[in-house]
């Protein structure tokens, strides 16, 4: 991590929700179900952090979540899901 990066984590960062492999395929199954979107692994880590009730949030919230990337290949994708 560079120093800017770090100086810009301890600022803006409250906390660091950790999530499994299995969660954030999960996630990526249902962002493919229901918003019918392709999201990479780590593009899927927020809302899988949403799903498990690690963050905090409390249910009936209203929240946004921002899924990134789609920088997978059918192939990774099909083992993935």
């Amino acid at each position: 991590v560079s120093e800017l990066g770090l100086a810009v984590a301890q600022r803006y960062v409250d906390d660091v929700v950790l999530v499994s492999d299995a969660e954030i395929r999960e996630a990526m199954a249902l962002i493919l179900e229901h918003a019918k979107l392709v999201a990479e692994p780590a593009g899927a880590a927020a809302l899988a952090a949403l799903l498990t009730g690690r963050t905090g949030v409390r249910p009936g919230a209203r929240v946004a979540v921002v899924v990134s990337g789609g920088n997978i290949d059918r192939a990774r994708l099909k083992t993935l899901l």
